[in-house]
């Protein structure tokens, strides 16, 4: 009993810590998280031990001041250290965890640089019940792992949503008021861009501050000192330098627009790609007007191109009938073709008729230019390149067809064209289109020649200013003769397509063909007295 007092006045007069103390060894880590807190049952300031009570047997080296269900556990915040009282519905919560008739644990609360007493006396150690130990685990480690990662995304989030706004929100520099971005090489509102170009050119010397120099240029009062607020124009960067002057602008517009119209002509296939400054310097570029009537035409023509007559999938020309019904395609195709250009729907319906049985063989051979391909040898439809080996004419056939004398004159006028003189597709239909505008067919009224003479130099001046923008200016000058050359040597093609003609049998030409081409039994050929005949037109 001596003992015992000795051991009790010995812990009174021990200084008192603000520290939880745990009753033995085996409840260090019986610590336990509630609400994202630590819990303990009493702090060291709330007991004084009382020799008269006891609770825990001879064993106990603390008892607690008053019953448990009297005691308010402790709780702190483990990211601030701050330590609290829970309150009484977490009291009863933290009560119904004693087991058994024991009391439960003092457990220890972490203090801010301090060590934990459990840390101290590890081989002490007694886990709580596995089943507990697990779930406690379990909660810490997922949790803990959940929160870190949703704490991470939504950090990332936010970064991602603060930059993007720092690049929406720009504010000028002069005025603070909200700007779209960079006028004269700083960031400044429309307000601000306004007032620096009218100004820049006078500088801060020729204007005069009401004030004492020294003015707050804000949004509300930017107004008041011209002075001050174009001296803070140039503090914040902006040069004059910058600012254009009318010529400039035009310019800069004409530029603008001269890179598009570029762009444009690459996407059709007018002018070479990557051209050197140099390059593109010895060429005459067409107008968007031009490129857009050029691109109407060549839509125009391949509207043309649907048109259809009886499907002869496979059938071969063997002779000179079956190459009249072949022709009689491209004739369909001239007439759609004609009737949707205004200065054709301009003219008289005789007018009409002579153009196209005047020139109806140049025309029908300069279609056949178009639709042929020199690298196979073959006539293709122009309509579905995937059906191009059935609908397609062979050159062979043709040409035993035709005869020696026609079938080569054809081929040398297709070697010509497209492979000396270079035509593409867009050349060779505006070539189709200038053939067809002849003011020298006879039977033209007064009135249509004048008119379908002022069609045709419309046409070869853009057929002139299509070659100086796919060739240089020099080359252009060559080649535009030369193709207009080609228009005349149709002529001489003509008469031997006619003598062709005159040797089918009218019975089995179809009535199209027998017209444009004048055949009838004991017909001549020519195509004479165009007005009594009927016309598709």
């Amino acid at each position: 009993m001596d003992l015992y007092n000795q051991q009790q006045q010995q812990r009174q007069q021990a200084p008192k810590v603000e520290q939880f103390v745990p009753l033995d060894d085996s409840a260090s880590d019986a610590s336990f998280s509630l609400c994202g807190v630590t819990l303990s049952p009493l702090s060291a300031s709330s007991y004084s031990p009382m020799p008269s009570q006891n609770y825990g047997g001879p064993s106990s080296s603390m008892m607690p001041q008053q019953p448990l269900h009297q005691q308010h556990p402790v709780a702190q915040d483990q990211s601030s250290g701050a330590s609290f009282a829970l309150p009484t519905s977490d009291v009863e919560a933290f009560q119904a965890m004693s087991f058994g008739d024991q009391p439960p644990l003092y457990m220890p609360v972490d203090l801010p640089g301090q060590p934990m007493p459990h840390q101290a006396a590890s081989s002490c150690y007694s886990p709580p019940p596995p089943s507990v130990a697990s779930a406690v685990s379990s909660d810490a480690t997922g949790g803990g792992a959940g929160a870190s990662a949703s704490a991470s995304s939504a950090a990332s989030v936010s970064g991602g949503a603060r930059r993007a706004k720092q690049r929406e929100d720009k504010f000028c520099g002069v005025c603070g008021d909200k700007a779209l971005g960079f006028n004269f090489d700083a960031v400044s509102c429309e307000s601000c861009k306004a007032f620096f170009r009218r100004n820049a050119a006078k500088g801060v010397e020729a204007l005069k501050c009401p004030y004492e120099g020294n003015c707050r240029i804000d949004v509300s009062n930017r107004r008041f000192c011209k002075r001050c607020r174009l001296r803070k124009c140039f503090d914040v960067g902006m040069k004059k330098e910058y600012i254009l002057t009318e010529e400039e602008k035009t310019e800069k517009r004409k530029k603008i627009d001269q890179n598009k119209l570029l762009r444009t002509l690459e996407t059709l296939g007018l002018l070479p790609k990557e051209l050197t400054p140099s390059e593109l310097a010895d060429r005459e570029i067409m107008s968007e007007s031009d490129v857009q009537e050029l691109t109407q035409l060549a839509e125009y023509y391949r509207q043309s191109a649907e048109v259809r007559v009886a499907e002869r999938h496979g059938q071969r020309a063997a002779n000179v009938d079956d190459l009249i019904n072949f022709a009689e395609l491209s004739v369909m195709r001239v007439i759609d073709l004609s009737k949707k250009l205004d200065e054709f729907r301009q003219l008289s319906q005789p007018d009409k008729v002579c153009l196209l049985k005047g020139g109806a063989l140049e025309l029908i051979l300069l279609r056949g230019v178009i639709s042929f391909d020199p690298d196979h040898a073959r006539f293709l439809d122009e309509t579905d390149t995937a059906s191009a080996e059935s609908d397609s004419m062979q050159g062979q056939d043709f040409l035993r067809a035709a005869g020696p004398n026609a079938g080569h004159a054809f081929f040398q006028l297709a070697r010509t064209l497209r492979s000396n003189l270079q035509c593409d597709h867009h050349t060779l239909v505006l070539l189709l289109v200038c053939c067809l505008f002849s003011p020298d067919r006879a039977g033209l009224s007064p009135e249509g020649r004048d008119l379908v003479e002022e069609s045709q130099v419309k046409y070869c001046m853009l057929l002139e200013r299509l070659l100086r923008t796919r060739f240089t200016v020099s080359h252009a000058r060559k080649v535009y003769p030369q193709l207009l050359t080609q228009l005349a040597e149709l002529r001489g093609l003509e008469k031997d397509f006619s003598d062709l003609a005159t040797m089918s049998n009218p019975r089995f030409v179809p009535p199209l063909m027998s017209e444009f081409l004048d055949l009838q039994e004991g017909g001549s050929g020519s195509a004479k007295h165009p007005q009594h005949r009927s016309s598709p037109l």
